[in-house]
């Protein structure tokens, strides 16, 4: 009896068994999102508007919330320069300047669950000794298509802003010292455990930026503050999914 190829033998015996059929699970891969400058200007004779903000390829439902964000933004400056009833006469006769509007945006965190990205404007009223500024953030849940709120990222039923305070405030009096602009008291009250504080905060794909306007943790002259806390410092008090 002739002797049969290994090879032969194994065509023989896989052609004769089925091969076993494996249910992996489909893993789809993360899409990168992008943003798409939007720029709106315009200018009378009393106030100037200058703004850049973005349009998400996400839902264009998505796109219209951030709309209205600036939209609002708009309405309230137009209301405020036109409080003043200054005509563009007086204010060139003056010297006091346009009231102005400036907008512009950064972006922090676009995946398929959440959007996070902030809104930076600066103010100025026809006559005032210097302009303002704040941050207008939008945090965004999409599986459960709403605003996410930072109550909704800590577990219930602990001390979370007590934690989050005790977090900031050394950080931002490292950073004032370093800059001869820190004040324990301003900053214990303006960083303190109260959720107004803490309104103004972006998500990053390690933690959270906290953003502090001027005159709340420091003079003016120290112009806003941005603190970085990474997820690890604020352990197990957070939500599961942001452990």
């Amino acid at each position: 009896m002739k002797k049969m190829s290994l090879i032969a033998l194994s065509i023989i015996l896989l052609s004769g068994c089925q091969q076993p059929v494996l249910d992996l699970p489909i893993v789809e891969t993360p899409k990168e999102h992008s943003a798409e400058t939007v720029t709106y200007e315009e200018e009378t004779g009393t106030y100037i508007i200058k703004i850049e903000y973005p349009k998400l390829d996400y839902t264009e439902e998505i796109n219209q919330k951030i709309k209205k964000k600036i939209d609002s933004e708009i309405k309230l400056f137009i209301e405020e320069a036109d409080s003043l009833e200054l005509s563009a006469e007086e204010i060139e006769e003056f010297g006091y300047g346009k009231s102005g509007l400036w907008i512009d945006y950064a972006v922090y965190l676009l995946t398929d669950e959440y959007i996070s990205l902030s809104l930076e404007s600066s103010i100025y009223n026809s006559g005032a000794a210097h302009p303002y500024s704040y941050t207008e953030v939008f945090n965004y849940d999409i599986k459960n298509d709403k605003e996410l709120l930072l109550v909704d990222m800590f577990a219930p039923d602990t001390m979370f802003w007590e934690a989050i305070s005790a977090t900031v405030i050394p950080k931002i009096k490292d950073k004032l010292y370093e800059d001869e602009f820190a004040d324990d008291s301003w900053i214990d009250e303006g960083a303190g455990p109260d959720s107004k504080n803490f309104s103004a905060f972006n998500i990053t794909e390690n933690g959270f930026i906290f953003h502090f306007f001027p005159y709340q943790v420091a003079a003016y002259a120290a112009g806003p503050q941005e603190i970085e806390v990474k997820f690890e410092e604020l352990g197990a008090i957070l939500m599961p999914e942001w452990q």
